[in-house]
């Protein structure tokens, strides 16, 4: 639930009493005995729905409460117009950091597990890889297609509205076809093969502009 998991942003006085009804309805889920889980929206991520209150004077401490809502959409839309936030189904959370899980969680040999060192710790660099936000134009399954395709970008006797509807491209901020087209030419030296995915490897054009640069994350 997004507008939970945010709460931890939000000042104390704001934090008061949060009911939360998980809707789930993701699109590789299935109810707890197997039947069928629907979207109550046409969207592939589960949602929920957040009710927050403001209690004043402001209690000592903040209380969460949440329940789980599966079946069919109109299951889950009669459900919806028919209860209230006092339903019986809620049970009582305890978010706490630094996750605040907003959902109940089996802690057993949680302090074990914390004892051991976090997989981000293990690795003074980190980052995301690079980001082309084109990968229709730079990147493909062989060699001699990439070569080809960037072949055509470069080549001026397609104007640039041409080479944006065919490769599905825009200007994107430092990124202007037209100008880069004009200010660069083909070079074969910047296709490079990658791991795409796990056990995907694939060839993309990479040079400045066209690709996002890597973004490195340095610890300490």
């Amino acid at each position: 639930m997004p507008s939970l998991e945010s709460s931890k942003d939000q000042p104390p006085q704001l934090r008061q009493f949060f009911p939360g009804e998980r809707l789930h309805g993701n699109l590789n889920e299935r109810a707890p005995d197997g039947s069928r889980d629907e979207n109550v929206f046409d969207i592939l991520q589960g949602v929920g729905i957040t009710l927050l209150v403001r209690y004043h004077p402001a209690p000592p401490r903040p209380s969460a409460f949440g329940a789980d809502l599966y079946g069919t959409r109109e299951e889950k839309y009669s459900r919806l117009q028919s209860s209230h936030a006092g339903a019986d189904a809620f049970v009582p959370l305890n978010p706490k950091s630094p996750n605040y899980f907003f959902v109940e969680k089996d802690e057993a040999g949680m302090a074990e597990y914390e004892q051991f060192t976090p997989i981000p710790n293990l690795f003074e660099v980190g980052g995301l890889g690079f980001q082309s936000h084109r990968d229709n134009l730079v990147v493909a399954f062989s060699e001699h297609e990439l070569k080809e395709r960037m072949k055509n970008f470069f080549d001026l006797n397609s104007t640039d509205a041409d080479v944006k509807k065919e490769f599905g491209i825009n200007d994107y901020e430092r990124f202007i076809v037209s100008r880069f087209r004009r200010e660069n030419a083909f070079n074969p030296r910047a296709i490079r093969r990658i791991q795409y995915r796990s056990m995907d490897y694939r060839f993309v054009y990479y040079a400045d502009l066209i690709i996002q640069r890597w973004l490195i994350r340095v610890h300490g």
